[in-house]
């Protein structure tokens, strides 16, 4: 049986290709990610509200195929509504599919505290606009963002075309202008980072977590996995 050691059914905002991707990097032997997709192509507020719309449907099908762990993406979708929606998300989930369920910017949220990162630089594929929201979500959660910068992108697939060496360049030129800064947030799931965040750690010498990251961080934690790959930086290490 696929999953036998874990079923984390995962609910994209776009595709979930680089998740995917970067989720079978980290994940052990018998833990299986089932997937499904809310279809966000522009980084427009028209399209962060039908996306909300479309969670509880797409949570239904992910109960169908029998998950023990349901991971919501979407942070720009989270950031346009505020404070506590990542919560009621998650709630609504669990209410109709009976299974447990965790929005990724609960994930981040939990993974920066676990960290102990306070003060933090902000690195996006976003524009100014949807990182403005980013900074207001992290603020209104206790964070000081020191600094926030993006590549001004507006369509997903431009994302998941970027090489892997741009989240890299970004993050830490960004954590570089950041002064005081205790870590460093890699936003975008659709962005490839997972390979290098040990590397952006030895050469910033400050933890390093992204969207993905702290994803598969926090269900590995809700369904029991306590080991990973080697070499994916000071979050892992912690399971």
């Amino acid at each position: 049986m696929l999953g036998w050691r874990a079923r984390i059914g995962s609910i994209q905002p776009s595709r979930g290709d680089t998740f995917t991707y970067e989720f079978y990097k980290l994940a052990p032997e018998g833990v299986v990610l089932v997937t499904t997709a809310t279809n966000i192509r522009e980084l427009t507020p028209e399209e962060f509200e039908r996306a909300l719309g479309e969670y509880e449907k797409a949570a239904l099908i992910l109960a169908s195929e029998q998950v023990d762990f349901i991971l919501v993406g979407g942070t720009p979708v989270i950031a346009l509504k505020g404070l506590g929606t990542d919560l009621a998300i998650a709630q609504k989930i669990t209410e109709a599919t009976g299974i447990p369920a965790m929005h990724n910017f609960t994930a981040v949220i939990n993974s920066l505290r676990k960290l102990n990162i306070k003060k933090l630089a902000v690195a996006t594929p976003y524009t100014d606009e949807v990182n403005e929201r980013h900074k207001k979500f992290l603020e209104a959660n206790g964070f000081e963002v020191v600094k926030i910068k993006g590549m001004q992108l507006t369509r997903n697939v431009e994302i998941a075309k970027l090489p892997p060496y741009s989240a890299y360049r970004l993050a830490k030129e960004t954590f570089r202008e950041a002064r005081g800064a205790e870590g460093l947030y890699i936003s975008c799931s659709r962005w490839q980072t997972v390979s290098f965040i040990e590397t952006l750690e030895r050469d910033l010498k400050v933890p390093v977590v992204s969207n993905s990251l702290s994803s598969i961080w926090a269900a590995f934690v809700h369904t029991g996995v306590g080991e990973t790959k080697p070499s994916f930086g000071q979050l892992m290490r912690t399971l």
